[in-house]
Order: structure tokens, then C-alpha cells, then sequence
């Protein structure tokens, strides 16, 4: 079940929502907890049932272990610290990452089915013992602790919560239901609508010229840049799309879901980009993994060499594949290279010219990211670098197709839709660099949860008359968004952060 499906928006959201409410009214909370854990489920298994067991089977060791960890004295606690990390690893490794170990030993297991969000839930679930081990986190109650884990919002694609975070929203009722529901509402459809009217279709135009690109084709300068771009703009929306529409969705339930995504491509270095993009993620992977291998603490070239690690574990968790590593490694290096440039205090260049150099390496970067082999990620270089042949479009062409969508012009080897590509990178582009993000639009209704630390995450409050009120106009605006929404979902596509 996909958010943006009519059985998600029309059948489960309303029965959930409806029985959350009255339950709400009653002020029970174990019954909220329940059911909205029991709805959960039932989202989750709506892909495959089986998916459940190995979920509940993640959850109730790991309930288990924490429980037992908070119980015990110092000593035995990093022993039972070490079981827990490592079932979390043997699980997520079995699933996600036996089938391209025994394919680079030239052995195959048949097709292991990954389980939705595996990636995601085993994350909070180390952080949580880490957490439990060190005595930051209180002894779990069982129904929200699965709560915690199974949340729909959340689940399957983050933000990789945190205890502290989401714990103490389940042990209450909530008031302000109709103001809630009102402000979930608004930033589910800004979600949608960013997801199904502006990522798939620049998704439809990047995907042919990748699938070609792994079958042996060699695009042009067009082509390539055309492409490349097109999935630059398609995974910005698709995944702030979902962020949207995952906070929007908590909200609804009384429930601030932290801020995971804060206009990355506006970023004036990689530091920044990271602490804009997948920002739980990025918490994650800081002070779980790169504070533990010692950090900033033990020198400049440890540093680098822990922020290399970090990276290359981050590719990894995104996929199993080739591909995957060399873009973990290809950000830690750039990462690398911001701290090294720090250090040396290069001369300041303007801000503008600084975003738009990290943007064009971003999307370099996403290469690798989208292409399913190195032969493809090769030839989509190659074409950006012009050298699979300099074909330019006819301008006159380029303009009139603008003017008349139904046409197409030739770009040397395929029939792109000129007006589409140009068209929607043009939109795109504009919606990303020149209007404010979601959370600074809804500035004034708190929308989520600052990431702390991470000063991206607290919006500053300007409050203008563009700023979001639950007025006539505004409510007319989404409406629209959300008609314009509807008419696409016949064309209903995963989210790309699903896959991982």
C-alpha cells in the first residue's frame, strides 16, 4: 500500500483515522497505542504478510534485549550490547546483503526478497540499545516500543526516529484535533503533489536514457544532461515528497515526526548538503558511527579516514550493489575535500557561484546513484563529458516544441519530449532554489520536530502574508494541488528511498 494509491488515501487513512479519533476522545492511550500499532501492521503487511513476521521477530529480540541491557549492572551490559548489534547486522545482512556477496563469488542463492524498511527500522533499533547501553533511554513499554518501530508514517522509508523523540508523543492523548488534522492535511498533499505531479514524470524522462545506457547505448551531451538532470530534480521531489507526506500523516495523529529534509540543493558545501538531506539518516550515521570511530579527536587524517568509513558504510546502506559503494565513496571524498578546504582557509567566493558548483557535483554524483552497472554510469559520463558526440537540438525546434507539447524533436539517437524535459526541469528548478521549503511555508504551525544540532532543521520564523493560515485562499491552493494530485494517481510509482 502506497501513499499515493487510492486505497491508502481513501479506504485505510479515513478507517484509521475515525477510530483513532474516538479512541482519542476517550483519552485511553494504551487503546491508541494499540490500535494505531495494530493499523501499522496492517499497512506494512499489505506488500507481503511474511514481511510482518520478520518485523515483529526484529522488534520483540531487540524489546528484549534493551529491556535486559537497562536491567543489568555495567558490566554485563556491553556483552548483551554486542548480541543485540550484531542479530540486527545478521538479519539486515542475510536480506539485503547475501545475495551480492555470493554473486561476486560467482554463487547463486536464488532471489532473497528484501522486507520493506528493514533498512530504516534496524537502524532506530541499534541506536536504541546503543542508547539503552549508555543509560539514555528509559525502560520500554512493550505496545509503544512496537509503536515506535511500526509507525506507518515512518516506517518504511524514515526519518529514522529517535526515542526520545516519538516515546513521549504515545503516552498521551492529543488535543487540537481538528487543527492537527487540518495542518497534516495540508503538508500530506504538498507532498503528493510534489511526488506525482513534478517526480514521476521527470522520472519517466530520465529512466529510458539509463535503461539504454545499461544496454550498450551511448547518449549524447543532451541526452546525458538531460537525464542526468531530470533525476536530479525526480529524487529531490520524490523523496521530499514523501518526507511531506510521512510528517503530514503523523500530524494528522497528533504526532511531530523530525524534519528530514531542508532544501538540500540550496546547500553552499557538502557539509551543508548533508546536513540537508536525509537528515535523520545523517544523525545517524554521526553519532553512531562516525563519533564511535573517534571523530573529529584523534587528528586531521583520522578524521578523513573515519568520515571515508562513514560514507562507505552510508553508500552500502542504501544498497547492495557496486554502484551504491561508489557514490558512499565519492561523498566521503567530497566531504573529505570541504573539511581539508576548511582547514586550509581557502580564499571566500561568492555564495551564489558556491551553490552552483555543488549543485552541478551533486548531480554528477547521482550518476552512480540511478545506473544499474559501471558500463552504464560509464557511458552516461561519458555523454555528459560530450564525448559520445556534441549533438545540439535544433533551437527553432527546441522553442516550438516548448510552445506545442505534442511535439518532439531529435536529439541524435532518441525522441525526447522536448517539452517535457525542458519544461519540467525548468519548474523543478524553480520550486527548488527560488520558493521556501514546506516547513518554512507552515512556519507558523511548528510542522515538525527541529533536528538537534542540526540548525536546518529550526526554521526561522518570518512571519509574512505568503506564510500558511488556515484560511479560504490557502485551503483553495491545496485543493487544487490535491485535485491536480488525484487526476495523475493512475500512474502510481514506489518512492525511490522504498528500494532501500
Amino acid at each position: 500500500m502506497l501513499f499515493n494509491s487510492y486505497v491508502f488515501i481513501f479506504v485505510f487513512l479515513p478507517a484509521t483515522w475515525i477510530v483513532w479519533f474516538f479512541l482519542n476522545r476517550a483519552g485511553r492511550t494504551i487503546y491508541i497505542n494499540a490500535w494505531l500499532a495494530l493499523s501499522s501492521l496492517v499497512f506494512y503487511g499489505f506488500w507481503n504478510p511474511r514481511f510482518v513476521v520478520i518485523l515483529l521477530l526484529s522488534a520483540g529480540v531487540n524489546f528484549l534485549i534493551a529491556k535486559k541491557i537497562l536491567a543489568v549492572e555495567k558490566n554485563f551490559r556491553k556483552p548483551l550490547l554486542i548480541l543485540g548489534i550484531l542479530f540486527n547486522i545478521l538479519l539486515l545482512g542475510y536480506y539485503k546483503y547475501t545475495g551480492f556477496l555470493f554473486s561476486n563469488l560467482g554463487f547463486s542463492l536464488g532471489n532473497i526478497v528484501l522486507p520493506l524498511g528493514i533498512s530504516f527500522y534496524t537502524f532506530q533499533q541499534i541506536a536504541y540499545l546503543v542508547d539503552s547501553y549508555n543509560r539514555d533511554a528509559e525502560e520500554p513499554d512493550f505496545i509503544k516500543y512496537i509503536l515506535f518501530i511500526t509507525f506507518f508514517p515512518h516506517c518504511i522509508a524514515g526519518p529514522i526516529v529517535h526515542h526520545r523523540e516519538m516515546m513521549p508523543q504515545f503516552g498521551q492523548a492529543h488535543k487540537n484535533v481538528t487543527e492537527n488534522f487540518t495542518i497534516g492535511l495540508t503538508i500530506f498533499v504538498i507532498g503528493l503533489f510534489k511526488k506525482v505531479v513534478i517526480a514521476d514524470p521527470l522520472g519517466s524522462q530520465s529512466t529510458s536514457i539509463f535503461f539504454l545506457a545499461a544496454h550498450g547505448y551511448s547518449p549524447t551531451l543532451i541526452e546525458a544532461w538531460g537525464a542526468a538532470l531530470c533525476y536530479t530534480f525526480q529524487i529531490y521531489f520524490d523523496f521530499s515528497g514523501y518526507s511531506d507526506m510521512a510528517v503530514g500523516l503523523a500530524r494528522m495523529f497528533g504526532i511531530k515526526l523530525p524534519i528530514n529534509f531542508a532544501s538540500p540543493y540550496k546547500a553552499v558545501s557538502f557539509i551543508d548538503f548533508w546536513r540537508r538531506w536525509h537528515i535523520t539518516l545523517s544523525r545517524f550515521l554521526r553519532n553512531y558511527i562516525y563519533i564511535p570511530l573517534g571523530g573529529n579527536r584523534h587528528g586531521k587524517s583520522r578524521q578523513v579516514a573515519n568520515i571515508l568509513v562513514t560514507m562507505l558504510i552510508g553508500g552500502f546502506w542504501h544498497g547492495a550493489s557496486w554502484m551504491m559503494i561508489i557514490w558512499g565513496m565519492m561523498h566521503g571524498a567530497l566531504l573529505a575535500v570541504n573539511h581539508i578546504i576548511r582547514w586550509l582557509k581557502f580564499p571566500k567566493i561568492p555564495l551564489q557561484l558556491v551553490r552552483a558548483l555543488i549543485f552541478l557535483t551533486i548531480v554528477f554524483t547521482w550518476v552512480p546513484f540511478r545506473s544499474e552497472s559501471l558500463p552504464a554510469m560509464t557511458e552516461i559520463y561519458q555523454g555528459m563529458l560530450g564525448l559520445n558526440g556534441l549533438v545540439i537540438p535544433d533551437m527553432l525546434g527546441w522553442i516550438v516544441d516548448f510552445l506545442i507539447p505534442n511535439l518532439h524533436y531529435n536529439t541524435g539517437g532518441l525522441n525526447f519530449n522536448g517539452n517535457a524535459v525542458f519544461f519540467l526541469i525548468l519548474i523543478a528548478a524553480a520550486i527548488t532554489w527560488f520558493f521556501p521549503n514546506t516547513y518554512q511555508w507552515m512556519q507558523r504551525t511548528e510542522p515538525a520536530l527541529p533536528v538537534k544540532d542540526y540548525p536546518e532543521t529550526n526554521i526561522e520564523v518570518k512571519h509574512g502574508e505568503f506564510a500558511w493560515r488556515a484560511n479560504p485562499g490557502h485551503a483553495l491552493i491545496i485543493s487544487l494541488l490535491f485535485f491536480l494530485s488525484l487526476l495523475k494517481l493512475t500512474d502510481v510509482s514506489e518512492f525511490i528511498y522504498f528500494q532501500f
